[in-house]
């Protein structure tokens, strides 16, 4: 039987932060402005992190 785990944007935003200053360190960087022509995977911009309701 599956239950339901409701995920806060903390929630992302930790698993995000742990990821960028573990396994990811350089590859995932936590940024807090836009910015163009970069070489890294991703960008996160935490404050603007979303989690959608889902099956309610």
């Amino acid at each position: 039987m599956l239950r339901r785990v409701f995920i806060t944007a903390e929630d992302v935003n930790a698993a995000f932060r742990k990821a960028a200053e573990g396994p990811l360190k350089g590859v995932l960087p936590l940024v807090s402005v836009d910015f163009r022509c970069t070489h890294v995977s991703s960008t996160i911009h935490s404050s603007l992190t979303m989690v959608m309701a889902h099956g309610r």
